[in-house]
């Protein structure tokens, strides 16, 4: 038996793509621990007015408890051979008697804890949580020497580095798809920016710059700048020239719009938070061959490289933005070579096979 403790399977994109899609396709017994329902937790992704957003907040963090709490319970009764924990037992804060119940669950199963994000720095989780986690967990995975630098050292040996990706695109021909893609590739270039609501703020930040780029592409080449931006909530933006399409994120859309666009892009600030991403996006966009363009910041760095896509030093360079467009847009004959070096790399350094060899050793199935 592995107990999984997840927030949500359908709405939360680290929930499934760390964990979910593998236990989906290996043959063991499983009880999927969701933290919140479909509807409570779309509400609250989704909510814009401030006060009723507190309200969900307030009213999430009572549901989560009450669920942990009884998942907990059950599991100390009826103790799993694995435990799989996703990002945290219990968001924010972690009451008694939760606590005293994880720790002994740990010392009858053994217990993976996965994270893929600075989720200390981003009060995801308290750092009595945290704690009790590094010390508690036979297994910690993360995505990035930054996040395995955040464990104690008491604890780091039991880290291991395993990159998010996406298993879900495979059933495509990647030549077809590439050939597909070039189809509108003299009149328009898409990009396409997949993300969390939280993150809209790095998208918000590029927006002027492709705006102008996208003038500069119709003035010039005669060609359209479109921008598809995949996630759960949306702020207003306003272009003249760059054609902008707010898509609500599901599995099923974000397939889709991956499959016609022409570059995935990743644009961050650097901070702490930031360099603890652990680039995803980048990832996800590879497994389908787009050529990509990110920020220099945190893993990505060790992702990118000349072959597939271009490094972006400021996210606010308007010429470097340009010049990595144009470069892998020159031809047809150039981005087609973008994008099988693309798939490439994803094949070779962070493919679905690889993780999900792991996933089944550590789950001993």
């Amino acid at each position: 038996m592995i107990s999984v403790y997840i927030r949500s399977e359908r709405l939360s994109p680290s929930s499934y793509y760390r964990i979910i899609q593998y236990t989906n396709v290996i043959n063991a017994e499983y009880r999927i621990n969701q933290l919140f329902t479909y509807s409570i937790y779309h509400f609250f992704l989704s909510s814009k007015d401030k006060w009723y957003f507190l309200f969900l907040k307030v009213y999430c963090f009572i549901v989560a408890y009450f669920h942990t709490f009884y998942f907990l319970c059950r599991d100390c009764i009826n103790i799993p051979d694995r435990v799989v924990v996703s990002r945290e037992i219990m968001p924010h804060f972690l009451f008694f008697p939760l606590d005293v119940m994880l720790k002994y669950l740990s010392k009858h199963s053994y217990l993976i804890w996965d994270f893929d994000d600075n989720i200390l720095y981003g009060k995801e989780i308290s750092s009595k949580e945290f704690k009790l986690l590094s010390k508690y967990s036979q297994s910690i995975i993360v995505t990035s020497e930054f996040l395995k630098n955040t464990i104690s050292k008491k604890y780091v040996a039991k880290v291991e580095l395993m990159p998010t990706t996406d298993g879900d695109l495979q059933k495509y021909n990647i030549s077809e798809v590439i050939r597909d893609r070039i189809l509108n590739f003299n009149s328009e270039i898409i990009l396409i920016w997949i993300g969390t609501a939280a993150n809209l703020q790095f998208i918000s930040c590029v927006i002027p710059i492709l705006e102008e780029i996208a003038h500069w592409l119709w003035k010039t080449l005669n060609k359209e700048l479109t921008l598809n931006i995949v996630s759960s909530s949306f702020p207003i933006y306003s272009s003249r020239y760059l054609r902008i399409n707010t898509i609500e994120w599901s599995r099923d859309i974000a397939e889709s719009e991956l499959k016609k666009a022409h570059i995935g892009i990743m644009p961050l600030k650097d901070s702490l938070y930031a360099k603890g991403k652990g680039a995803f996006k980048l990832i996800q966009y590879m497994s389908i061959g787009l050529p990509v363009i990110g920020s220099k910041v945190g893993y990505n760095k060790d992702v990118i490289d000349s072959t597939l896509g271009f490094l972006i030093e400021d996210i606010y360079d308007l010429s470097a933005w340009k010049e990595a467009i144009i470069a892998i847009t020159r031809n047809k004959e150039v981005y087609c070579k973008y994008c099988n070096a693309s798939y490439d790399r994803w094949k070779r350094d962070f493919s679905y096979g690889n993780n999900l060899r792991r996933w089944r050793e550590l789950l001993n199935v």
